[in-house]
């Protein structure tokens, strides 16, 4: 059976729409509306009409993937901003049953041993999954064993504008390359060769020194297929690297550190890994380049500052606190939503209030740092929890982070003893 027939099946259809909007966000703006100012709400209104028409277009060989809107998105650089695209419902669908299609065929082409950006085998996780097995807990592990082997010397950095830097011709012919038929070719060229529906934006976006996608470079942040084409585009880059320096690189998507035993070891091992990147078109961003001994210094990767004393939060403790003062218990940024639920043998529509929209990315943030030392962090944002609560009856539901030093991943005895 060649990839597009399996494209073509209403349950693989369906079951993609049920994850899309299974993983809506509660607290969604209106610029998150697509080109045609529509919402995965709005698509669910009449969700069963929307699918057969999908699937009549596949079937017929007439879908056609709609022109993309760009919005821009705040970096943690004050005053600088990414451009990020948003695909309508059907599209994010299609896209979606591709990626399951595609995902396993690749697999074992992407997953070398130094890509930590979370590549799976099957798009589909039933559950919440171990955060044991996560991205950055995974990229802890790696670094305990390079520091075992007293490789304290890293390289660190990320690749400079990286997702608008990718020629889409290389892309497209990697990609296809990998694949078994050329049955989806002509789709993947259409996600990867995309239109933008809102030129209008786009002065304001160049004025703001946003970096675009042009029509020979750049893939689309925000697809859903863009982690998956990342990976296969640095494919060659990894399996270069493993052969060279075997697991001393630790790379999730566009940011990697290399380890070595000395100062000339890493350097060697990093102008070896900036040569390679040449050769595919990208380079290093210089200010994200740096060589640091751990045991006097610190690095920050995927989200964590990590130096011979701890391994905690990138940011510090006072900087966690505005933040959630700010950005997360203000509840001026949100407003009720719905969610279906299942109950009995159905499915119904709840009520998603401000505080429990607040609770999930307070419990979230706490999820993702909780193995790691960061008790002083978790108490800056329970002063500020207490404090929110103390002033606004109406928060009175928040929780609080619950930070147990015998759950963390490594005790800060044990990791401090790596450095002795």
């Amino acid at each position: 059976m060649e990839l597009y027939q399996e494209l073509c099946s209403r349950k693989l259809l369906k079951k993609c729409w049920k994850s899309i909007y299974a993983s809506k966000p509660t607290n969604s703006k209106p610029q998150c509306r697509d080109i045609n100012g529509r919402t995965v709400e709005g698509f669910n209104r009449n969700a069963e009409q929307f699918l057969d028409d999908i699937y009549e277009s596949l079937c017929d060989n007439k879908f056609q993937f709609s022109s993309l809107k760009v919005i821009k998105v705040p970096k943690e650089e004050k005053g600088k901003y990414r451009a990020i695209t948003i695909a309508t419902v059907r599209d994010k669908i299609v896209q979606r049953a591709i990626l399951s299609i595609v995902a396993p065929i690749v697999y074992e082409q992407i997953s070398q041993k130094v890509n930590f950006s979370g590549a799976r085998k099957s798009i589909w996780r039933k559950g919440k999954g171990d955060k044991k097995n996560s991205p950055h807990v995974k990229s802890v592990k790696r670094i305990i064993e390079k520091l075992k082997d007293k490789e304290f010397w890293v390289y660190e950095s990320d690749i400079q504008s990286f997702y608008d830097s990718i020629p889409k011709r290389f892309l497209l012919s990697k990609l296809t390359a990998m694949l078994p038929d050329k049955s989806l070719n002509k789709l993947l060229r259409q996600v990867i060769y995309f239109q933008i529906g809102n030129t209008e934006s786009l002065r304001e976006f160049r004025e703001l020194g946003i970096v675009l996608p042009t029509r020979q470079k750049g893939i689309a942040q925000g697809s859903i297929l863009s982690p998956i084409f990342s990976n296969i585009y640095l494919a060659n880059f990894d399996m270069r690297m493993s052969e060279f320096c075997g697991n001393s690189l630790i790379r999730y998507v566009d940011d990697f550190i290399i380890f070595d035993a000395t100062d000339k070891g890493v350097r060697r091992k990093g102008a070896y890994a900036r040569k390679l990147l040449r050769d595919e078109k990208l380079r290093l961003k210089a200010s994200k380049t740096s060589v640091t001994n751990l045991r006097s210094g610190s690095i920050k990767f995927l989200g964590l500052r990590i130096n011979r004393d701890k391994i905690t939060a990138k940011k510090r403790p006072k900087e966690i606190r505005r933040k959630f003062q700010n950005e997360v218990l203000n509840l001026s940024l949100y407003k009720t939503q719905t969610r279906k639920v299942k109950k009995g043998s159905g499915m119904v529509e709840v009520a998603v209030s401000a505080v429990e929209q607040i609770n999930e990315k307070i419990i979230g943030w706490g999820e993702y740092y909780d193995l790691f030392h960061v008790s002083e962090a978790f108490n800056q944002v329970n002063e500020c929890i207490l404090l929110c609560k103390r002033r606004d009856k109406r928060l009175g539901g928040l929780k609080e982070l619950s930070f147990e030093s015998s759950k963390t991943f490594i005790k800060e005895s044990d990791w401090r003893k790596l450095f002795e």
